[in-house]
């Protein structure tokens, strides 16, 4: 009979360490901050703002030994907590939800798109601030040496690429230049970018880069303009 209640009692204590949630208010409280969650494919981070805000980025190469946290959201995102296991995710990707597992002060564990995260306030080996700073530096490098206009070789195109990752794209249609804003990025250690992720703008020179969309289409090939387009 001893060694039941012992077995009982060591369960109820575990049961207690992991402080789950039970309650909105008390998921809530526990789930603010930055979350650490390492993976097949490496670390992702997953940040809960006090405010309702939410971000989720993976720890991604940029180039030599340098990594930086690359966010999988284009635009703002927002988290509620709809129950003790249940937070809604608001994005421009649509909603979903994340199920939670367990919750506690220094750990989290939950399911989100059927992938299972257990997660912790610990950031991956390498990551400092000094790293963080670094990174920063270099990705803003990467992303200067693609600012300005580009005019394709057909003169019936061109791409702006715009700072805060601004990019504009320009396609002369009856005899009228069509403009389309949208975000821009780049990849592959600065020789890649894109906009609005419609293809890859490759580096091909120091004032050329050449838009391929994949899949063995056709490609076409733009050069530096010597003045800028007007902000759209």
């Amino acid at each position: 009979m001893g060694k039941y209640v012992i077995l009982l009692l060591t369960a109820m204590c575990a049961l207690t360490a992991s402080a789950f949630a039970g309650d909105p208010v008390t998921t809530q409280q526990l789930i603010v901050g930055s979350w650490y969650c390492p993976s097949t494919d490496g670390f992702h981070r997953f940040d809960f703002g006090g405010n309702g805000s939410f971000l989720w980025s993976s720890y991604i190469p940029l180039k030599g030994k340098l990594r930086f946290w690359s966010s999988n959201y284009t635009g703002p995102a927002t988290y509620a907590v709809k129950s003790p296991t249940e937070i809604q995710i608001g994005s421009a990707a649509g909603p979903s939800e994340i199920r939670i597992r367990s919750v506690s002060k220094d750990d989290l564990t939950f399911v989100w798109f059927d992938t299972s995260y257990a997660c912790t306030h610990t950031s991956p080996p390498g990551d400092t601030p000094e790293t963080r700073a670094a990174a920063a530096a270099e990705l803003q490098k990467q992303k200067e040496s693609f600012l300005g206009k580009w005019v394709a070789t057909t003169a019936k195109e061109y791409v702006e690429f715009l700072p805060n990752d601004v990019c504009v794209r320009g396609t002369l249609q009856g005899g009228r230049w069509v403009t389309t804003r949208d975000t821009s990025d780049v990849a592959h250690e600065g020789s890649d970018a894109e906009c609005g992720g419609a293809g890859l703008y490759s580096r091909s020179g120091p004032n050329t880069i050449v838009l391929d969309f994949g899949m063995g289409g056709e490609t076409t090939t733009f050069r530096r303009a010597t003045t800028t387009a007007t902000k759209k």
